[in-house]
């Protein structure tokens, strides 16, 4: 419901990310594995992979450029902590920027939603990965080409939606992430990627 309230918050959360190339997103560490899982999707095993750039996420770029760091780097607890706020961060944010009369309303669409929103953006991880494999991503290659952005603001809210174009080798390929929300300057999303 708070999407529907406010679906430009994603839009907010990517929209300062600044544009970095990220070279070599995957680990080639020799302890690093395929494994190939029921849906026939390949990833690399968790344990041993690393993002080989620093996580940033001041600007939408950054933000975008660390994600795709993520999603090559195949670990989804460490994308989770990194892209979703927590509980506390989300509301001060959000209490602090829409008007008075909204502020109620807000809350508890928060406190409604929020887990379902934290649930949709970590299943949005092996989506995201798997679609672009079956592509024909390489996501071991990966690596962050630009984000485009559009601010929006609505009911006092500033949200950002984020197209995020990669490569592997010759190929580029694209994905989405919306609701994002600048929290004390970093950002982050509420909705799953696309």
């Amino acid at each position: 419901m708070l999407q529907k309230l406010f679906p430009p918050l994603a839009i907010l959360a990517f929209s300062s990310l600044v544009m970095l190339n990220v070279a070599g997103c995957g680990d080639d560490s020799s302890s690093e594995t395929e494994t190939t899982t029921g849906n026939n999707e390949t990833e690399a095993d968790t344990k041993s992979a690393e993002p080989a750039a620093k996580l940033t996420a001041s600007t939408p770029e950054e933000f975008a450029q660390s994600i795709v760091a993520l999603l090559a780097a195949n670990d989804p607890n460490e994308f989770f902590e990194f892209v979703f706020p927590t509980k506390e961060e989300l509301l001060t944010s959000l209490l602090k920027t829409v008007p008075a009369d909204k502020r109620d309303s807000i809350a508890e669409e928060i406190e409604k939603d929020f887990d379902e929103m934290g649930k949709q953006v970590l299943e949005s991880f092996a989506e995201v990965r798997n679609e672009q494999a079956e592509k024909g991503c390489d996501w071991k290659e990966a690596k962050f080409v630009a984000a485009q952005y559009d601010i929006e603001e609505r009911h006092g809210i500033s949200t950002t939606e984020i197209e995020v174009t990669f490569s592997t080798g010759d190929q580029t390929y694209e994905f989405e992430l919306d609701d994002c929300v600048l929290i004390n300057g970093r950002w982050y999303t509420t909705d799953n990627m696309r």
